[in-house]
């Protein structure tokens, strides 16, 4: 099956995101930089369009690098000088950074999540950062609606169907003996943190 539209044009993508998650999708950038000290580096995993650190930490005193499996978009981001490589984080050697982030796109893995979750930390000196999903379209009652949030997150491997709600990513997070950051009751998206390797996080 053909990768999602989302997935096959940067500029498509970044409104679909700014669609579909409103308002939400600032407040999760805002959250994951105020997380991150300067003078760090970091690494940003299924980056995307990198829009986190082209609005957020490109200007901050901080090594950023940006790792995605999207040929289009690491052109894209490339051509507009932003330090990205490609890397799959379920097969390839996974660099180590200070500060590993993922977010919005755990679910993508199911049901590898936890393998997932198990390198990701193991790159973190200080800590990973995961911010995901836990209301969706993917689980709205409409059987259409449904049907296109899976495709439109379709990666090529065919509509993805799993989901995180609240209480399974919790007990995910949980498992991890994960920190959840900024919760509040009602909204979109949950941030939990998993320390890192070396050092406590300060």
């Amino acid at each position: 099956m053909r990768a999602s539209p989302v997935y096959a044009d940067p500029r498509v993508y970044d409104v679909a995101m700014r669609l579909l998650y409103g308002p939400d999708l600032a407040l999760r950038y805002r959250a994951l930089s105020r997380r991150i000290p300067d003078g760090v580096e970091v690494a940003e995993h299924c980056c995307g369009t990198a829009e986190l650190y082209r609005r957020h930490l490109r200007r901050r005193h901080l090594a950023w690098r940006g790792y995605d499996t999207n040929a289009t978009f690491l052109r894209w981001a490339r051509a507009r000088g932003l330090p990205v490589s490609r890397a799959d984080v379920l097969e390839d050697p996974l660099p180590e950074a200070d500060w590993v982030l993922i977010q919005a796109s755990l679910y993508q893995f199911a049901p590898r999540c936890r393998d997932l979750l198990v390198r990701l930390a193991a790159s973190a000196r200080v800590a990973l950062l995961v911010a995901e999903p836990i209301r969706n379209l993917g689980t709205h009652p409409s059987r259409l609606v449904r049907w296109l949030a899976h495709r439109g997150a379709a990666l090529g491997r065919g509509p993805v169907g799993f989901r995180f709600d609240r209480e399974m990513l919790h007990g995910l997070a949980s498992s991890f003996g994960g920190d959840l950051l900024d919760y509040r009751e009602g909204r979109r998206e949950d941030l939990f943190l998993l320390r890192g390797h070396r050092g406590a996080v300060t």
